[in-house]
């Protein structure tokens, strides 16, 4: 279990599809849950705000790469 830093519920380990860190820069343990990286994420691709696609943690802040956003959100938000 690990505390979700966006919603800050308990999150079970066994229910990440990746249980590592947004991007394969970050030298940290993973903090956000699936759904709330997928929610940050295509809010920020469907708004234009393509500079809001960093790592959540603020310690960190790593600009996503396109083939690293493929694994946390829909194919459809990557089409716009």
């Amino acid at each position: 279990m690990y505390e979700c830093s966006i919603h800050f519920d308990d999150v079970p380990l066994d229910e990440l599809e990746a249980p590592f860190p947004p991007t394969i820069s970050c030298d940290h343990d993973r903090q956000a849950c699936d759904p709330c990286l997928k929610s940050i994420f295509e809010a920020a691709i469907g708004g234009g705000r393509l500079s809001d696609l960093v790592c959540p943690d603020p310690a960190c802040r790593t600009p996503l790469k396109r083939d690293q956003l493929r694994h946390l959100v829909s194919r459809e938000s990557l089409k716009l």
